[in-house]
């Protein structure tokens, strides 16, 4: 009996320790990316999946889980496109996904921060991502502007690595619209 009762406490306190979860709408959802070419602006985007626990009033349960389609890459020009298959760009032989992965989230006066581990090309580096989230009706909305060097990640080298040519800035949006499971 006491057996029972501790995995009953157990099972508790795990469901307990875990954020509410969210099913994300690809339709409504998308993440952009904005960059220049010979100081001309262009953008794009990436297909992408998600799996979200998130609870503003559970912050040590949530956790935000992206992988990123990069072989999937659509900047309305499908030379750019083609280039970006290459290996001094995003390799799509060695490297079809990016990840987005968060060890923590904090609350700030202006929305979120999360601690991740973005991981584009097989160069991870750790990032704080700023969002903003709010729901109503059963349905959450999360959105997020970050600027992130292409050059961090290895996108573009050699001749590709002149400001000049491509911008080493490239500003990423996000939007993610889900509704609780």
């Amino acid at each position: 009996m006491q057996k029972i009762v501790l995995a009953l406490i157990l099972s508790g306190l795990s469901w307990a320790a875990q954020a509410k979860t969210w099913l994300v709408d690809a339709a409504q959802s998308k993440l952009a990316f904005s960059g220049t070419y010979q100081e001309d602006p262009f953008d794009g985007r990436f297909p992408f999946t998600a799996q979200i626990a998130f609870d503003p009033a559970n912050l040590k349960g949530s956790k935000l889980d992206v992988s990123i389609d990069v072989t999937r890459v659509n900047s309305e020009n499908e030379e750019r496109d083609a280039a970006l298959a290459e290996p001094v760009w995003f390799d799509f032989v060695r490297f079809p996904r990016a990840t987005f992965v968060t060890s923590a989230i904090r609350e700030t006066p202006r929305g979120y921060i999360a601690d991740a581990l973005l991981t584009i090309r097989g160069s991870a580096k750790k990032i704080q991502f700023p969002f903003t989230w709010s729901e109503k009706d059963g349905q959450a909305t999360l959105t997020a502007k970050i600027t992130l060097n292409r050059l961090d990640f290895g996108l573009g080298s050699e001749e590709w690595e002149d400001p000049e040519l491509i911008g080493h800035e490239v500003t990423v949006s996000v939007l993610v619209v889900s509704r609780a499971r």
